[in-house]
């Protein structure tokens, strides 16, 4: 997934903020720059991703679910609060004791 951004980033210019790459799904933060849309990003990292997940394992076919939730953050509180939740993501699943320790 990381790659995939890195790809993404290639082709679309926006800032990633925030992420968690969980075993059943994934958040970030992102901010795309005009004229640069969410939609056209997301489109990307996942077209990326599952290209390259797919010859990894040597399948092919779709990954992802065709939608996306996003959301605007509004104040700098939201914001925090967002981060929040996706660096406590891993820990609510049970999957580690600390965010840290994610990884």
């Amino acid at each position: 997934m990381a790659r995939a951004f890195n790809r993404a980033r290639a082709l679309h210019c926006f800032c990633l903020t925030a992420w968690v790459f969980l075993p059943d799904h994934w958040h970030c933060i992102i901010a795309p720059q005009y004229p640069e849309t969410i939609s056209q990003v997301i489109k990307s990292v996942k077209q990326s991703s599952m290209t390259g997940i797919n010859q990894h394992r040597g399948t092919e076919g779709e990954l992802w679910q065709p939608r996306f939730f996003d959301r605007a953050i509004r104040t700098v509180k939201e914001y925090h609060d967002k981060v929040e939740y996706i660096h406590l993501n891993p820990v609510r699943a049970g999957l580690v004791s600390h965010p840290q320790d994610w990884g």
